[in-house]
């Protein structure tokens, strides 16, 4: 069963690249967040990654990273941070809804 779940869109950030994308379309399934990007490409993430209140601090820290690269995002309309572990380091999102 899948449960719908709203984002606008997902802020990338892996060493010093910072990636907006449009999200088509996202939900939960299994426990784990699938976002469907305007491209088709999928991103999935593992719920046990995902962080609603923690990281303030960090969260601030990638935003204002993401501005000083010419992306302002409204703190206000961050929902979700999480952090996944790749081969090639860490790879941090932001899951914005306006």
């Amino acid at each position: 069963m899948n449960d719908e779940v709203i984002y606008n869109q997902i802020i990338s950030f892996a060493r010093d690249d910072v990636l907006i994308r449009p999200i088509a379309k996202s939900y939960a399934e299994e426990g784990k967040l699938i976002l469907v990007l305007d491209n088709s490409e999928r991103i999935l993430i593992e719920g046990k990654e995902i962080d609603t209140i923690g990281h303030k601090k960090r969260i601030q820290e990638l935003l204002d990273s993401a501005e000083e690269k010419g992306h302002a995002v409204d703190p206000k309309a961050v929902k979700h941070y999480a952090a996944v572990q790749t081969d090639e380091g860490t790879l941090e999102y932001v899951l914005v809804k306006w």
